[in-house]
């Protein structure tokens, strides 16, 4: 099932459903009175209020549509083509008909397993990857995903570093003066603080050259499936940089080296 929540699809494909109907039966009216009628001139008011909550709705409706019936007249009609009222209707009832039967089908045979929901990924990495997701350029969202990545990994610390390098600086245990980027529900000392901090260390040098360098050294497009573990993964060191505190006051003096100012660790 493509659709989070079938019974609210449902209730907003009925009101949309209602909607024509109500269209349907002004039209009728209007074709039986005269030019000049008072009556007439009523029911076009009426039948453009009833348009134009028709078209707030269309956008929905065609969204659910898209990923239901994909090949729907309900994802390109128009509003006043040839027996448009008619056709949508049809259509938008068979709309409801195909959700009830995918739930029920989901009732019997049970979810296929987990899935990853793309609307929880971190907002730096779904964000800018949602249009080219949708149009299905799965390999340009990801690169795009890991440009916005960096971009606010260095707004955050004031590095200047990228790809391997970056996330090695941020997260690496020295000896002299520890992490840049620190996680601080961790206490310092124990085990569970070094794993943390060493894990994300290796994890994101990990994705800089498995994800970023492999997927932007080639030219052929990702699958989907693939497309997604690998947002997904950025998602976990975007949610890692962004809870995470940068240090003041670097030990060694660091600089930034566009400014010439200490680094905010």
């Amino acid at each position: 099932m493509n659709i989070a929540d079938p019974d609210k699809a449902r209730e907003k494909i009925n009101e949309f459903i209602d909607l024509l109907v109500k269209l349907e039966e002004h039209e009728l009216q209007i074709s039986k009175m005269e030019w000049d009628s008072l009556d007439m001139a009523y029911q076009d008011r009426e039948a453009d209020a009833v348009r134009r909550k028709i078209r707030e709705l269309k956008p929905l409706i065609q969204s659910i549509s898209k990923r239901i019936m994909p090949d729907s007249y309900l994802n390109t009609f128009k509003i006043g083509d040839r027996d448009w009222i008619m056709d949508v209707k049809d259509e938008a009832e068979e709309l409801i008909g195909t959700i009830d039967m995918m739930t029920k089908y989901q009732q019997i045979l049970g979810p296929e397993g987990p899935a990853s929901a793309t609307r929880g990924l971190h907002p730096w990495i779904w964000d800018v990857a949602m249009n080219l997701w949708e149009n299905g350029h799965y390999k340009q969202a990801v690169e795009q995903a890991w440009n916005n990545l960096v971009q606010h990994t260095q707004q955050k610390t004031g590095l200047d570093s990228s790809g391997k390098n970056l996330y090695s600086d941020l997260f690496k245990c020295r000896p002299d003066n520890g992490p840049l980027l620190v996680f601080s529900n961790f206490k310092k000392g124990t085990q569970d603080w070094t794993s943390a901090h060493q894990g994300a260390h290796h994890y994101g040098m990990g994705c800089a050259l498995r994800i970023r360098n492999l997927t932007a050294h080639t030219t052929d497009e990702l699958d989907e499936q693939k497309a997604l573990e690998y947002l997904a993964a950025l998602s976990v060191l975007a949610r890692w940089v962004a809870e995470a505190t940068v240090l003041h006051n670097p030990p060694d003096g660091s600089v930034n080296k566009s400014t010439g100012d200490a680094l905010p660790f």
